[in-house]
């Protein structure tokens, strides 16, 4: 038989070809619910069969959507239809009775019965209760199933029969009611005091519902949620710090413990020697100016030399002379009444020179830093400054010569250690300088100097 797949709204081609290749059976039909995924394009439907005769199944499609069913057709898909609803041929809800009716037990004398027409008058012709009870039905069909009301119309057309006499009064009573409340016959020897309901199909949806939640969470959980991983394995240099125990009681190296044989090393040594210079110092002139004030705080103010200070870049300079009184400007355009001064530039050197109309930055100890108030200009070029390099001892020269002769006791002591196969490794010993003099000082100008040094080196050789 043919194997009924029911499919998701946003299922494509490979889930599908997936679900394919799980059945065993070699026929299949595919339900398609409406507005599905695959029926927005017509190759989807296409790529579908291609992989369904690659498969070598014969399958077919079920869908209500109409683009879908078109989709198929032209894919080569055979179409299922749902199977036609047989319809009535009559024109009432009321079903003529097709068994035997029954005699009633209800009335006391029999009645002449009445003709059955298929006119709707004919309903005229019943008892009043009866009638009322029938029109009823006829006008409300969606409370009574057909069923019953046609068992009814039959009962009260019936003609009526006396009443048995095995039958007690409280029995009769009893199937009276019966009869009376839900208008269908029970034989007066039944047991049974309801008739039976129509089975429910609530029970049928629910567990419908819960099958396919069932399944869904089954797909969702378990099939959907897979994939293939491979892992490579990449090789990489990874460095460790290891540690390492010098022992002066071993006597050989023990790799479960990781200690080696160590010797205590405790030598004061002096070392003197002669160095070359490094350092250079620049001798050139000092480059000299004239500049504009620009007060703009409002009022005369007065700026010493000492107090002073004008930059350029990095570049610093100052007055050659006190400035008792800088005029106040009232604008920065009004330049006729700039106070002029003389400026000198710190230190020697072609960096110095500034050309005419470069800015330059005033710094006062009282008045501080404000260049939006007060600044200067240059009236004229700043220039004559010259560089000339001298050789002198710097403080790089003296550091160099220390480090030096550390690194030549330590030489000396691992050379005295090589026979026995020992050295002092850097951060197993400690180096405390006693004393370092040098013959000149920093900034003298000397083509080299001469440094003495005293110093005690403790630690662990191995």
């Amino acid at each position: 038989m043919a194997k009924t797949i029911y499919l998701n709204l946003e299922d494509d081609v490979a889930k599908i070809i997936n679900s394919l290749k799980r059945e065993k059976t070699a026929e299949a039909v595919l339900v398609f619910p409406k507005k599905s995924f695959i029926f927005s394009d017509s190759i989807n439907l296409r790529l579908l069969k291609k992989q369904v005769d690659m498969l070598g199944k014969k399958v077919s499609i079920l869908t209500m959507d109409e683009r879908g069913q078109m989709y198929a057709q032209e894919a080569g898909f055979e179409l299922k239809r749902l199977p036609a609803k047989s319809q009535s041929n009559s024109f009432s809800d009321i079903r003529p009775r097709t068994t035997r009716v029954p005699a009633t037990l209800s009335s006391p004398a029999p009645m002449p019965p009445a003709p059955v027409a298929a006119s709707p008058r004919a309903v005229t012709t019943l008892p009043k209760l009866q009638r009322k009870k029938i029109i009823r039905t006829v006008e409300t069909p969606e409370r009574i199933a057909p069923a019953r009301v046609a068992t009814t119309a039959a009962a009260a057309m019936a003609p009526t029969v006396p009443r048995r006499p095995n039958v007690n009064a409280s029995t009769e009573t009893r199937f009276a009611s019966v009869r009376n409340k839900d208008n269908v016959f029970i034989p007066p020897d039944s047991k049974v005091t309801k008739p039976k309901h129509r089975k429910s199909y609530r029970a049928y949806v629910v567990g419908f519902i819960s099958i396919a939640l069932v399944v869904v969470l089954l797909l969702v959980l378990v099939v959907l949620p897979s994939a293939s991983i491979i892992v490579y394995a990449k090789s990489q240099t990874v460095a460790r710090d290891i540690d390492i125990i010098a022992d002066v009681k071993a006597q050989t190296a023990d790799s479960s413990k990781l200690s080696v044989p160590a010797v205590a090393v405790d030598e004061n040594q002096t070392i003197a020697d002669t160095f070359q210079t490094n350092g250079k110092k620049e001798l050139g002139s000092k480059a000299e100016g004239r500049v504009a004030l620009y007060n703009l705080t409002g009022s005369p103010m007065a700026l010493k030399a000492a107090t002073t200070t004008l930059k350029v870049g990095d570049k610093t300079y100052s007055f050659k002379q006190d400035q008792p009184t800088v005029k106040a400007l009232t604008s920065a355009s009004n330049d006729s009444n700039a106070t002029v001064a003389d400026i000198i530039a710190s230190e020697g050197g072609e960096a110095y020179n500034v050309p005419a109309g470069t800015r330059v930055e005033i710094s006062n100890q009282a008045f501080g830093s404000q260049p939006q108030r007060l600044y200067a200009k240059t009236v004229t070029q700043v220039i004559g400054g010259n560089s000339r390099f001298i050789s002198a001892i710097s403080k790089d020269d003296l550091d160099n010569a220390q480090k030096e002769l550390t690194k030549r006791v330590v030489d000396g002591i691992n050379a005295n250690l090589a026979g026995s196969n020992k050295k002092l490794v850097e951060g197993a010993y400690n180096v405390s300088v006693t004393a370092f003099t040098a013959d000149k000082a920093v900034d003298t100008e000397a083509q080299s100097f001469s440094a003495q040094l005293q110093v005690s080196i403790t630690g662990l050789a191995f």
